[in-house]
């Protein structure tokens, strides 16, 4: 069932699942919804007290011209939290919701009780961001449409499922130029290095292969971080194969739990 909060005129829309004491968040990507991680909503439901939000822009949220910044959406998401009562909650973020958890993390470092980004854009390399800025200019031109579609196929794998391309490619055309453009600005504005070093929760990164981010500069900026790597899909890993995104997730937060116990500060 899909809840509505109102946050200065914005209208969230979120789905609540589960009713355990612990506590997450889920966050889904650029071009995305909360749908995009029903498999884990299904799967972490069964002990968690689960919320799927989604972000402005983007699902059966409002559509406003402005607010794109990252940190804009994580403070958004702060909000969500305390309207909510979830208590430190495990933020887990897919592409850009890995960005914003890691900025909420950073932000207000209270809040989360561990984090995980799934092959999030967090410090690229300079070739992904050489690759990107074509696509900058594209969102401003008429052939922005196009161009997204473009974007949106680079993150699948040959042998990705034909059903998980049509829904993304769709869910894109849902979204107005305004988005896109605010979403992409959002993200190159970014200030990823800081955010990393001032994370001090528990930090999980399960990549695809794609090399998005530059793990080693990541690991440098903030020395816990643990990372993982799905095998033989694209991007929207969480949907094409849950099971393994599930386990390695399970298994860190197993770790998390004991290196806490062990050392509460």
């Amino acid at each position: 069932m899909i809840k509505h909060l109102n946050n200065n005129g914005v209208k969230l829309a979120y789905s609540e699942a589960g009713h355990g004491d612990e506590s997450m968040l889920l966050i889904h990507g650029w071009t995305d919804n909360h749908h995009t991680l029903a498999a884990l909503t299904a799967h972490f439901e069964q002990r968690y007290r689960v919320i799927a939000a989604d972000l402005r822009g983007h699902g059966g949220s409002d559509k406003p011209q402005t607010g794109y910044g990252i940190a804009e959406m994580a403070d958004e998401l702060v909000w969500l939290c305390d309207q909510l009562s979830l208590l430190q909650p495990i933020l887990i973020g897919h592409s850009l919701g890995g960005s914003i958890g890691l900025e909420m993390a950073a932000r207000h470092p209270n809040l989360p009780a561990a984090i995980v980004a799934l092959d999030g854009v967090i410090v690229p390399p300079q070739p992904v961001l050489d690759a990107m800025a074509p696509l900058g200019e594209a969102l401003r031109s008429p052939a922005w449409f196009e161009a997204m579609h473009g974007f949106v196929e680079s993150g699948f794998l040959p042998t990705d499922d034909a059903e998980l391309r049509h829904r993304a490619h769709a869910e894109l055309e849902r979204l107005p130029q305004h988005v896109h453009i605010g979403v992409f600005d959002g993200m190159l504005a970014w200030d990823a290095v800081a955010a990393a070093r001032a994370c001090n929760a528990p930090f999980l990164y399960v990549e695809s292969g794609n090399g998005l981010s530059d793990l080693r500069h990541l690991a440098q900026l903030c020395p816990h971080l643990m990372t993982g790597r799905t095998v033989g899909v694209g991007h929207n890993q969480m949907v094409a194969t849950p099971q393994q995104v599930i386990a390695m997730i399970e298994r860190f937060i197993a770790l998390a739990q004991i290196e806490h116990t062990v050392d509460p500060a």
